[in-house]
């Protein structure tokens, strides 16, 4: 959060062309921070739940257009949206990693739009890279038709190379980047990946990776394995795919702690719609739904108090109107 409040507050500093030189990579997100600072009068209040609330509109209507492309009730729906809304460590990537949690939040409406209403978002897409490079691994999962289609014999190959370049990629990222050069959103990407870093990152621990991998199960279950209607259709074939894919990247580079933990925090984005999706299998009964909810925003709110970090609202949630937060 400080970092980013750094950068907001040297767009007073800078002119356009020089602030977007400065940084030189990115350039989406600083130019929206730069044309934040002109509108919001440099006030890093504003700046903060402007973000924030960017980010979680494109979160909760995916949530919103999903439920209703998959003919759910209103109180699945409802829930779904408490769950993108209040879970804690959704909301701890809002305060922390700002950059990735708005490519994250475009990248969970695009895949929504595309794989569900048939609608292909280039201009997003591209800002999406250009906000944060981790999104980039997403765009051949996204637009590459194969993805659409099931493993069989016709499409076998395919996926082994896939796969084979998931489990190597920091040897083909190293590889890569002997072909590249000048400070573009690939190249900066491809240096991330072939690094063996570990800063900014101590790895993701058991409950994680277990959590990872359930949620990938869940989705294959329901696509591929229970005894429905799913298996034909394309839509939760290519969102299985994406899952899948993306957690077995995850599992494949858990040796480079900052690259596995950055990619698990999109596992986070898409558990909301991943419960979402569990419901065409088996409808939650309203009682359940309730609990959830409950239980959803007690931890919340327990989170605020106690997490990881500190924040400023703490336990005034209880009393604290959204004026009340605004002008503090």
């Amino acid at each position: 959060m400080y970092n980013y409040l750094s950068f907001f507050d040297d767009a007073g500093e800078y002119s356009y062309i020089d602030y977007i030189n400065h940084y030189n990579k990115e350039q989406v997100f600083f130019s929206l921070n730069y044309l934040l600072y002109i509108l919001l009068d440099g006030s890093k209040y504003m700046y903060i739940f402007t973000l924030t609330v960017i980010s979680y509109i494109f979160l909760n209507t995916a949530v919103y257009k999903l439920s209703n492309a998959l003919n759910l009730n209103k109180s699945i729906q409802i829930t779904s949206i408490y769950l993108m809304s209040f879970t804690p460590y959704i909301f701890t990537i809002s305060a922390q990693l700002i950059r990735q949690f708005i490519a994250g939040s475009i990248l969970i409406y695009i895949i929504t739009d595309l794989i569900f209403y048939g609608k292909k978002s280039w201009i997003l897409s591209i800002c999406m890279v250009l906000i944060h490079s981790t999104s980039l691994l997403f765009i051949p999962l996204l637009y590459i038709p194969y993805f659409k289609k099931k493993p069989n014999k016709k499409t076998y190959l395919f996926y082994f190379i896939v796969i084979f370049t998931i489990l190597g990629i920091q040897k083909v990222a190293d590889s890569i980047l002997g072909f590249t050069s000048g400070a573009t959103p690939l190249n900066y990407a491809l240096e991330r990946a072939s690094s063996s870093n570990i800063f900014e990152a101590k790895g993701l621990n058991i409950i994680n990776i277990l959590v990872t991998i359930s949620l990938s199960l869940i989705t294959i279950f329901i696509t591929y394995i229970s005894k429905t209607n799913f298996k034909n259709d394309s839509r939760l074939i290519h969102f299985t795919n994406i899952v899948t894919l993306l957690v077995l990247f995850i599992l494949g580079n858990l040796s480079q702690a900052h690259l596995s933990s950055r990619f698990n925090i999109y596992t986070w984005l898409l558990f909301p719609l991943i419960f979402t999706m569990s419901n065409i299998y088996k409808n939650v009964s309203p009682s359940k739904l309730t609990i959830i909810t409950l239980s959803i925003m007690v931890f919340f709110i327990y989170y605020l108090d106690a997490g990881t970090w500190t924040y400023t609202i703490g336990n005034k949630i209880y009393y604290y109107t959204i004026f009340n937060y605004l002008i503090k």
